[in-house]
C-alpha cells in the first residue's frame, strides 16, 4: 500500500485565523547613503494601500507585524469577531502588536463589544478618546 494515506483527515478548525496580505510600497531613498535615523526609519516602513483578505467571512483575521501606521475602513469586515488590527462593529479582541503605531485614538466604535487589545511593541506616544 505505498502512496496511499490511510490516515483519517485532520479534523479543521471552526475559525481559523486567516493571514492577510499586505500591498504595500516602499519608500524611495534619494539621499546618498547620509540619511538620519528619523530618515532611516521612514525608509524602513511601508504604506499599506491595500489589504488582500483571504475571506470576508472570516472570523479571526491576523495582522501582526505588517508595519502598520494607521487603520481605517476596515468596515468592509462585518462577520469578524475576532480581528487583529480592527472592526468597527463587533471586534471582541484587537491585537496591534508589532507595528509602528504612535497614536491611539476614537476607538468609541468598538468599546461597547471590546473586551482585550493588544498593544505589544508599537510606538504609541500618544491616547486620546480611547473608551
Amino acid at each position: 500500500m505505498s502512496g496511499i494515506d490511510n490516515e483519517p483527515p485532520q479534523k479543521k478548525e471552526a475559525a481559523s485565523i486567516k493571514r492577510a496580505h499586505v500591498t504595500e510600497d516602499k519608500p524611495n531613498s534619494q539621499t546618498g547613503g547620509g540619511e538620519t535615523a528619523e530618515q532611516k526609519d521612514e525608509l524602513d516602513t511601508f504604506e499599506i494601500h491595500e489589504l488582500d483578505i483571504p475571506d470576508r467571512e472570516s472570523e479571526e483575521i491576523d495582522f501582526e507585524h505588517c508595519r502598520i501606521r494607521a487603520i481605517s475602513h476596515l468596515e468592509i469586515l462585518p462577520n469578524v469577531i475576532m480581528l487583529m488590527v480592527s472592526n468597527v462593529l463587533q471586534v471582541k479582541y484587537l491585537c496591534l502588536r508589532n507595528n509602528l503605531i504612535k497614536k491611539l485614538e476614537n476607538f468609541e466604535p468598538i468599546a461597547a463589544t471590546l473586551n482585550d487589545l493588544d498593544l505589544y511593541d508599537n510606538q504609541i506616544t500618544k491616547v486620546t478618546r480611547l473608551f
